[in-house]
C-alpha cells in the first residue's frame, strides 16, 4: 500500500527518472538495432506479458473500486440508520427519549471527528465504541407503552443489528480488501515491463522518442498502482478520500430536531459529549467564593444538604431498588450543586414531610429545600426565595368515572383530598368553602385515599396530579388551572448572597438548554402541559412576579 498519494507520486518521479537514466546509459552500450538480435520474437513476447499484465491490472482496479464503492455505501448506509433510530427513538417516553437521541448524535460526532480520523491507520475508535454500548445499555432500560412503541422498539433493535453490521463494513474497507500477495505481484509485473522497455535501448532510435515512451509507461504504470491503493483505502489522506459527508447531514439534522424540542439555540450544555463526540468529564470544575459566603461555607463543608421528597411523581422521587433519585426538581438540585464545584456523591438529600419544609432551613437542618415550594408573600418571611424555576397551577383529580365533579364549583360537600402546610387547602377554602378537606401527609397517600372511597378527589399543582396520573390510567384531571403556583428554591432567611448564586444557575439552565431539557424528559409526554418553549415564556423572571 502508498501510505500518501504524494509519496506515492515521488516514488513514480524517482522511478521515471531511474528508468529513463537506466535507458540512457544501455543506450551507450547498445548495438544498432537494439539487443535483441530478434526484433519479432521480442515484441511478442513483450505483447504477451503486456497484456497479462494489463488483465491483471485491469481485474486488480476493478475489484478496488468495488471495495470503494461498497465502503463508501457501509458508512452511508450507517449514517441513514442513525438517523432512522433517531426518528424512532421519538416513540419512546420523554426521558428515554432524550437520552437515546443524545447518545447517537454523540455516536455520530465521534464518527466524524475521532474514527474517521483513524480509519487512515487502520483503526477504529474506543469513543465510538463506548457510545455505542452506551446506547445499548439506554434501551435495555426503555420502558414501552402501547402497540406503536413496542412496534418501533422492535424496529430499533434490528436497526441496531443493521447499524452495526454496517460500520464493521465501513472499518473493514478502511483496512483495505485485497489480499497482501496481490501487490508484491503487481510489483513484480510492473518491473518485469519496465525492464522489458528498457531493454529495448537502441541508439539508432531518436533519444527524444525513446526517453518518451520509457518515461510514459513508468508513470502510467506508477499511477495505477497509486490508484489502486487509494480505492482499496479510501479513508487515506487523499484526493478522493470518502468523506463522512453523509453523517455529517444526519448529525446535522438530529442536533436541529432535538434542539427545537427543548428550545435551545445549540446542544453545547444539554447532550453528553462535546463537539468531536468526546465525553464530557462528570467531575465538575472546582469554584471559588468570596470569604465568609453561603457558598463557601457549603463547599468548605464537602457535603450539601438538599430538602426534597422522596414521593411527588415527575418532580422528586426515590427509586427503592436502585437508591437513586430522580425528578425535575431533583435535577434542578444537582445543577445547583454541580456549578457549586461539588460532586454528586457530596450531595445529601434530606426527605422532608410537607409540614417540616421551612423548620429545616431555619433550624439549619439543610442547605436548601427543592420541593415543589410554592412562592408566596407569607412564606417570603419565613425563608429566602430564588427566583421562579416553574409555573404550576391548582387543578383536581379524580376518578375517571366521576362524572360530579369537573371544576372547583363542583367541590360542594365532596370530600378533596389535600397535604396540609400546602397552599391548596388554603385556596380551596378560598375557593370551595364548601367541600370537605381531608388531610393526607403526602400526595401518594391522597391517591390511596382516592382509590380507596375515602376522597373523592385530590387537589394540588397539576404537574404533580399529572405526575399522579401517569402511574395510574384511572386517574385523569379536570377543571384545568385555577391558581398560578411559581415554585423557587427556598434557602435560609438572610442567605441573599445564595439566592443570587442560585438565581443565576436557574438564569443559565434557561439560556443554555439546560431547563428545557429537564422539562422535556419529566414533563414532554404529559398531555395537556405547555411546550418547552411556551412554559420558559411564561416562567415569571423574579419573585414578585
Amino acid at each position: 500500500m502508498i501510505p500518501n498519494i504524494w509519496l506515492g507520486v515521488l516514488a513514480v518521479l524517482l522511478a521515471t527518472g531511474a528508468t529513463v537514466g537506466l535507458s540512457l546509459a544501455l543506450r551507450r552500450y547498445a548495438p544498432e538495432g537494439g539487443f535483441f538480435s530478434d526484433s519479432d520474437r521480442a515484441s511478442g513476447i513483450f505483447s504477451s506479458i503486456g497484456t497479462l499484465f494489463s488483465v491483471l491490472l485491469a481485474l486488480v482496479v476493478l475489484l478496488s473500486v468495488e471495495t470503494y464503492s461498497d465502503t463508501k455505501a457501509h458508512a452511508n448506509a450507517e449514517a441513514d440508520l442513525v438517523l432512522e433510530q433517531f426518528q424512532l427513538a421519538q416513540l419512546f417516553p420523554s426521558y428515554d427519549q432524550f437520552v437515546v437521541q443524545s447518545q447517537l448524535i454523540c455516536y455520530g460526532r465521534s464518527v466524524m471527528q475521532d474514527e474517521w480520523r483513524l480509519m487512515s491507520k487502520n483503526r477504529q475508535s474506543t469513543v465510538v465504541d463506548e457510545w455505542a454500548r452506551s446506547i445499548d445499555s439506554s434501551i435495555d432500560s426503555v420502558v414501552i407503552n402501547g402497540p406503536k412503541a413496542e412496534s418501533g422498539f422492535e424496529l430499533f433493535l434490528q436497526q441496531t443489528l443493521q447499524r452495526q453490521e454496517e460500520r464493521r463494513g465501513r472499518l473493514q474497507g478502511a483496512e483495505g480488501t485485497l489480499p497482501p500477495l496481490v501487490w508484491p505481484i503487481l510489483l513484480l509485473g510492473a518491473i518485469t515491463v519496465l525492464g522489458y522497455i528498457v531493454y529495448y535501448a537502441d541508439p539508432g532510435e531518436r533519444l527524444v522518442t525513446q526517453t518518451m515512451q520509457v518515461a510514459l509507461v513508468t508513470i502510467l504504470l506508477g499511477a495505477s498502482l497509486i490508484l489502486i491503493s487509494a480505492l482499496d483505502h479510501p479513508f487515506s489522506e487523499n484526493p478522493g478520500q470518502i468523506q463522512p459527508e453523509k453523517m455529517d447531514l444526519s448529525v446535522s439534522i438530529m442536533e436541529d430536531d432535538l434542539s427545537r424540542h427543548i428550545d435551545a439555540d445549540n446542544l453545547g450544555a444539554t447532550v453528553p459529549c462535546d463537539d468531536a463526540g468526546y465525553p464530557k468529564p462528570d467531575d465538575p470544575q472546582v469554584k471559588s467564593f468570596p470569604a465568609g459566603s453561603t457558598m463557601l461555607k457549603i463547599v468548605s463543608s464537602g457535603t450539601i444538604r438538599i430538602g426534597v421528597s422522596y414521593g411527588i411523581p415527575l418532580f422528586s422521587q426515590l427509586d427503592p431498588v436502585s437508591g437513586e433519585m430522580s425528578g425535575f426538581d431533583v435535577d434542578i438540585a444537582r445543577e445547583i450543586a454541580h456549578e457549586l464545584g461539588m460532586k454528586q456523591s457530596q450531595i445529601e438529600w434530606v426527605d422532608l414531610p410537607v409540614e417540616d419544609r421551612f423548620d429545616a432551613l431555619q433550624e439549619g437542618r439543610v442547605d436548601l429545600v427543592v420541593e415543589a415550594v410554592t412562592i408566596t408573600a407569607a412564606r417570603k418571611e419565613l425563608v429566602e426565595f430564588s427566583r421562579p424555576y416553574f409555573l404550576a397551577g391548582q387543578s383536581l383529580l379524580v376518578d375517571q368515572n366521576n362524572r360530579m365533579i369537573s371544576n372547583v364549583r363542583g367541590l360542594r360537600d365532596r370530600r378533596v383530598c389535600v397535604v396540609p402546610n400546602t397552599t391548596n387547602a388554603e385556596t380551596l377554602a378560598s375557593m370551595a368553602p364548601e367541600a370537605i378537606l381531608v388531610f393526607q401527609p403526602d400526595f401518594p397517600s391522597c391517591v390511596t385515599a382516592l382509590k380507596r372511597g375515602d376522597a373523592n378527589a385530590v387537589s394540588t399543582d397539576d404537574v404533580i396530579l399529572a405526575g399522579l396520573a401517569s402511574a395510574d390510567s384511572d386517574l385523569v384531571l379536570v377543571g384545568g388551572q385555577f391558581t398560578r403556583e411559581p415554585y423557587g428554591v427556598a434557602v435560609p432567611k438572610g442567605n441573599r448572597d445564595f439566592v443570587q448564586f442560585i438565581d443565576s444557575v436557574i438564569n443559565r439552565m434557561i439560556d443554555d438548554g439546560r431547563w428545557g431539557k429537564l422539562y422535556y424528559q419529566y414533563l414532554g409526554d404529559i398531555p395537556g402541559l405547555a411546550s418547552v418553549d411556551q412554559a420558559k415564556t411564561r416562567l415569571p423572571f423574579g419573585v414578585d412576579e
